[in-house]
């Protein structure tokens, strides 16, 4: 890697698009880090960080289990728009296509709390994560959101296993009406278990930001709400 390569050559934060490539994933931004597999990492990476370590450069992210992760890159000319990283198989440098995304005004960047439960840090991540449209993907969204935001706790693949297991209520959540009027940070599970070919067999989640709901995608009004469940979580720290 050269010496004079500077980190403001690459965007702070953004997604790193690695299409069909692969990426090294390593537990800590260092010599002596682990190569690990974590299928909880998925295209495009949203990287919240540049960390230089031993003048070398790591992009950082939060994966879908909650865990931070590193990948060690390397800027590709004057442009902020390419970074290379190591092939897992070959070592090679691969070129990967990094933009910024665009971050809601109204928000923050997304930080790792630790003892504190914080909304705004759950709604953050949300936003910043969103997609286009639904990547069927709901459960560990919102997983990923409430362990940044500080529940630290093992997710669920299957949204319906949030009510049918009691995991929100594990976490401290209170399941209400369903026709309550709706407060900022609560969740709603929609399930129908009667057909298996039913997309909602395997159920739908979301967290309600006071305007949309919000897991994978944003949308205002949701279908099937005579199937769901209401629930508030009552101590979260702003």
């Amino acid at each position: 890697m050269k010496s004079n390569e500077k980190t403001n050559k690459i965007f702070k934060y953004g997604l790193a698009d690695f299409q069909n490539n692969k990426i090294i994933i390593l537990n800590e931004p260092s010599d002596e880090a682990n190569i690990i597999e974590d299928n909880t990492v998925i295209n495009p990476i949203n990287f919240d960080q540049i960390i230089e370590s031993n003048n070398k450069k790591y992009i950082s992210y939060i994966t879908l289990s909650g865990i931070r992760r590193y990948s060690l890159i390397k800027a590709e000319t004057n442009t902020k728009a390419l970074i290379t990283a190591l092939d897992p198989d070959t070592y090679k440098w691969n070129i990967f296509k990094i933009y910024k995304k665009n971050y809601v005004d109204t928000y923050t960047k997304p930080k790792e709390i630790n003892n504190k439960r914080s909304l705004s840090t759950c709604i953050n991540t949300l936003y910043i994560n969103l997609q286009p449209k639904g990547l069927g993907l709901c459960a560990q969204f919102v997983h990923w959101a409430l362990n940044v935001a500080g529940f630290k706790f093992q997710g669920k693949y299957s949204a319906k296993l949030y009510h049918l297991e009691g995991l929100l209520k594990d976490l401290g959540f209170e399941k209400i009406d369903k026709n309550s009027e709706l407060k900022k940070g609560d969740i709603i599970v929609i399930v129908d278990e009667k057909f298996k070919n039913n997309s909602l067999y395997y159920g739908h989640i979301c967290l309600w930001d006071g305007n949309y709901w919000l897991c994978d995608e944003k949308r205002k009004t949701l279908k099937n709400m005579d199937k769901s469940h209401l629930y508030r979580y009552n101590s979260w720290d702003e």
